[in-house]
């Protein structure tokens, strides 16, 4: 298992699970999936952003900095991450960082070719939508960068996940190098880390309906 992805997919997880109840708005439909699912695992979400990562070949550092460029995309627009566009968000997220940190990124057209859920004109699509919500402010600070990394890492280092990846519980690791757990709450940690504390592996993975 990858742990920086353990990690990550850990991060978005939470806040799915956290989001339950979120309207879009039209201009950012785009994002919903053209599959809907009924509910979402780590598992799924793991799965998601791992085989990106292995048939796109990007740099582990571009999944941190995806976090990032999401999070900025939800502050800014009002639309969070939820079950019915997590694939399309975090899909575009690491492309977006791969283009940006990556000495060799691949193409869009190359990336569509990495799925089937979108069209190359869907993801050319969301790409200009989600980088003209940012205004195309796509520079991180290596210490947001740092902080993010460190958050990652208290998540793979706490969350406990068996080979089939299903979530078997959780045992708080501290990072001395994290100063805030501003992250934390507001991806919603607190939520995953007490069902997976109580066990209740049923309600991590099927976490709610499309709203």
């Amino acid at each position: 298992m990858n742990q920086t992805i353990k990690g990550v997919a850990g991060a978005f997880l939470a806040q799915i699970i956290k989001n339950k109840v979120s309207q879009t708005l039209p201009e950012f439909r785009i994002f919903d999936s053209s599959c809907p699912v009924q509910g979402v695992s780590f598992q799924m979400v793991y799965n998601l952003i791992y085989k990106l990562f292995r048939k796109a070949q990007i740099e582990p550092e571009c999944i941190i900095a995806s976090v990032e460029y999401c999070d900025q995309f939800q502050r800014i627009s009002g639309q969070m991450l939820k079950a019915s566009n997590y694939q399309r968000l975090i899909f575009v997220s690491i492309l977006i960082a791969s283009k940006v940190w990556d000495d060799v990124s691949c193409s869009s057209k190359s990336f569509a070719l990495c799925t089937s859920e979108m069209s190359l004109r869907e993801l050319n699509e969301m790409e200009r939508t989600f980088c003209k919500t940012l205004n195309f402010e796509l520079f991180l600070d290596s210490g947001d960068y740092r902080d993010y990394y460190y958050d990652m890492k208290r998540i793979w280092l706490s969350l406990q996940v068996s080979e089939d990846l299903d979530i078997k519980g959780w045992q708080d690791v501290q990072v001395q190098q994290i100063q805030s757990d501003t992250n934390w709450i507001t991806w919603g940690i607190d939520q995953l880390k007490c069902q997976a504390i109580s066990g209740d592996v049923k309600q991590v993975k099927q976490i709610n309906n499309l709203q």
